[in-house]
């Protein structure tokens, strides 16, 4: 619902129910004022007598006199795919009688059953994102302009696989008895794994690119060969680790930037 008018103390709210099928059916309203935390349920209204006891208001839905459907939605088609979404896209409906109302997007498994997993209200809508995805699944869609169905296509959530880059800037003080190695549950917290050595590219900055899943929050800090030359916050005892959220972006590639503000032993 959204706000309406304000009549006298009272702030008018409208609303609209979608209409999914005909019948006769109970309604009534709650509020929040705190983003969904707490509600509150009317303590006034209409009496809907034997068919809606309470506080519940009646409503009838009937079939109208239009009975033909909006045109179906034309050239679906998936436009674009990741380990978390998988967005498509259809033509503009030329809305022809004025009378479409909303789409429905509908996902299942290739062959299906299809599911209902979206109701757009917007009849200017081109395109829905689908974030409810699983990684190397596949799915099939289709949209429907309310009744009329559009073509049905097929996409997978991709493992997609990110060349990722970590640059780590150390003290200037850092001694030269031990490489750098980033550390974190990728590697069972092995403080000294070779396999995630890093190389000095130039005075005090080090570098590793590493393949990492589109979509992780790659959580990891820095030792040198042991947790007793583990980096720490500025006065040397404060814990500290980094997070990167890693996205694949146009290239494929990305560049994460730490620093080192001390050492343990240091």
């Amino acid at each position: 619902m959204t706000f309406n008018v304000q009549v006298g103390n009272n702030d008018e709210f409208k609303g609209n129910l979608p209409r999914t099928e005909t019948g006769t059916f109970c309604y009534t309203t709650r509020y929040s004022g705190d983003g969904g935390n707490t509600w509150y349920y009317p303590v006034a209204g209409p009496d809907g007598g034997s068919t809606c006891p309470g506080l519940f208001g009646v409503m009838t839905i009937t079939t109208g006199s239009d009975t033909t459907a909006p045109a179906a939605p034309a050239n679906l088609a998936v436009n674009g795919v990741t380990s978390a979404s998988i967005t498509l896209g259809w033509d503009a409906h030329p809305n022809t009688d004025g009378d479409l109302y909303a789409f429905r997007v509908y996902r299942g498994p290739v062959g299906g059953p299809f599911a209902q997993i979206a109701q757009i209200a917007n009849t200017g809508a081109t395109s829905y994102v689908d974030t409810s995805v699983t990684a190397g699944a596949t799915y099939e869609y289709y949209v429907t302009a309310m009744s009329a169905a559009s073509n049905t296509v097929q996409a997978t959530a991709e493992n997609l696989i990110v060349d990722v880059t970590f640059r780590v800037t150390v003290p200037s003080f850092t001694p030269d008895d031990f490489p750098v190695y980033i550390v974190g549950p990728f590697n069972g917290w092995n403080p000294s794994d070779p396999a995630y050595a890093l190389t000095e590219t130039s005075p005090n900055v080090w570098e590793i690119t590493l393949q990492i899943l589109d979509g992780t929050n790659f959580q990891h800090k820095y030792a040198r060969n042991g947790w007793d030359r583990v980096e720490k916050l500025a006065d040397g005892f404060g814990e500290t680790e980094h997070f990167a959220l890693i996205d694949y972006g146009t290239t494929g590639e990305q560049l994460v930037e730490d620093t080192v503000a001390n050492w343990r032993d240091r």
